[in-house]
């Protein structure tokens, strides 16, 4: 309860799942492809020893859960798209703790700090008052304005940014649930400047937001890469990494565009 009958749990899912908070509220993994999505990152998080570590939190509430979901989701991509070295926790500034550290092509460590805002960070103080978020995400003939740009901003620069060391490449990965997604938004690198040119933004190496479309695969993720050319330059990306994520960031605009043109093979998603 209340797992779907017919969806099948792999052995680290089976874990995960017992006794777990969110088994009452939600009705997750929502499918057999999201369970066995599911159970090939809790593998890599074991074979990163992490999966003891997370647990916890994996089997707290439908919130809690996402969140170590995404900082795990975020691990694997860059595990699957070359990074190396991969630890948790690195040490941060101001005696807080990173998510992951990682090298790419004999990079330095970068540190790497991770921030997963959900829907309910979108939520006017009414509606909280109001009870709405106790109705879940989706609301049908719900209408509203939704500014997820600004919330991610606003996460980043009161959560991540005090985090960012002073003499290492630092990178912030979002892995949100909002209402929109900033992947595949256009016209917003303006909007990108001009909070990579403010003081706060000096020690972000840049920002690289994904777009999980309810997967756990990271061959599935869409990604957004931006990189801050303002930043310190003890704290900018090395010039191998800024090239390959946008060259992936590239490959996965091209994969938004054949899907809207409805040109897209279903196994791309």
């Amino acid at each position: 309860m209340p797992i779907l009958p017919n969806v099948q749990l792999g052995p680290y899912a089976r874990v995960m799942a017992n006794d777990a908070k969110w088994r009452y509220h939600d009705e997750f993994p929502s499918s057999q492809l999201l369970a066995n999505e599911l159970e090939k990152l809790l593998v890599f998080a074991d074979e990163i020893r992490c999966f003891e570590a997370f647990l916890p939190r994996l089997r707290d509430n439908a919130r809690a859960r996402n969140a170590a979901l995404g900082e795990l989701l975020t691990a694997f991509y860059l595990h699957k798209r070359g990074f190396e070295n991969i630890t948790r926790d690195p040490p941060g500034a101001n005696f807080k703790i990173g998510e992951w550290s990682a090298t790419f092509s004999n990079s330095p460590a970068i540190f790497i700090e991770v921030k997963s805002p959900d829907w309910q960070a979108e939520l006017s103080d009414a509606e909280r008052l109001a009870g709405r978020k106790t109705l879940g995400k989706h609301v049908d003939l719900e209408a509203r304005f939704v500014a997820p740009f600004d919330v991610l901003m606003d996460v980043i620069l009161r959560n991540a940014v005090p985090k960012l060391l002073d003499d290492s490449p630092n990178l912030i990965i979002t892995a949100d649930d909002m209402f929109v997604s900033i992947v595949g938004m256009p016209h917003l690198e303006m909007r990108f400047s001009e909070w990579f040119a403010k003081p706060d933004f000096s020690k972000v190496g840049g920002i690289m937001s994904f777009r999980t479309n309810y997967s756990l695969d990271p061959d599935r993720v869409l990604i957004r890469f931006e990189v801050n050319h303002s930043a310190n330059v003890s704290n900018r990306l090395p010039p191998a990494v800024i090239a390959h994520l946008n060259a992936q960031a590239f490959v996965d605009s091209e994969r938004l565009k054949s899907r809207d043109k409805g040109t897209f093979h279903p196994e791309m998603f």
